[in-house]
């Protein structure tokens, strides 16, 4: 079946496998997922969305064991996240201004989207800065901390506004 939507063109390439109460009972792949690479079992996917309830679930399996709280500073376990400024608006000649947060943000910011942090596709403001900056934006980013230290600013101060965006993210390298 794998092969057969590859060569029907309804996927680039597939990769499958199927387990049972014993194990794994079948593994394979088609096609390539890079150029000269097969894809099979040890294809690495970008899994988008799907990390939100992979990354809360942990979090919140480390708080009913007593190992994090959902009012944990986000920097007292991710230092660098102390150096996340907000951005507060534009200077007459168009720069950037930034403020630091009003209150630090916590567990809980990252895992209801309370944080500031905003996808840029579902915020102008974050896509307005974007534009003027030519920043990558956070899809582009290997790694959020040094996003949103360099080009990826929070654009509201946490708890203050919900927004979707790269939270769960955050709340996955806090686990980690």
């Amino acid at each position: 079946m794998l092969d057969k939507s590859v060569s029907d063109n309804q996927a680039p390439f597939m990769v499958g496998m199927t387990v049972n109460a014993a194990g794994v009972t079948f593994t394979g792949g088609a096609g390539e997922a890079a150029a000269g690479l097969k894809a099979g079992a040890d294809t690495v996917f970008r899994i988008f969305s799907m990390s939100k309830a992979i990354g809360t679930t942990a979090a919140m399996i480390l708080i009913d064991r007593g190992q994090l709280s959902m009012d944990t500073p986000v920097e007292s376990v991710l230092p660098d996240f102390a150096g996340v400024r907000v951005l507060a608006g534009y200077d007459a000649a168009g720069k950037a201004i930034f403020e630091a947060p009003r209150v630090k943000a916590t567990v809980r910011h990252l895992a209801t989207h309370t944080s500031g942090i905003e996808y840029e596709f579902w915020c102008k403001a974050e896509a307005d800065y974007l534009q003027r900056t030519g920043g990558a934006g956070v899809l582009g980013a290997t790694n959020l901390l040094t996003a949103l230290q360099n080009d990826y600013p929070v654009i509201t101060h946490p708890g203050t506004r919900w927004g979707y965006g790269p939270s769960i993210d955050g709340l996955g390298l806090v686990v980690e």
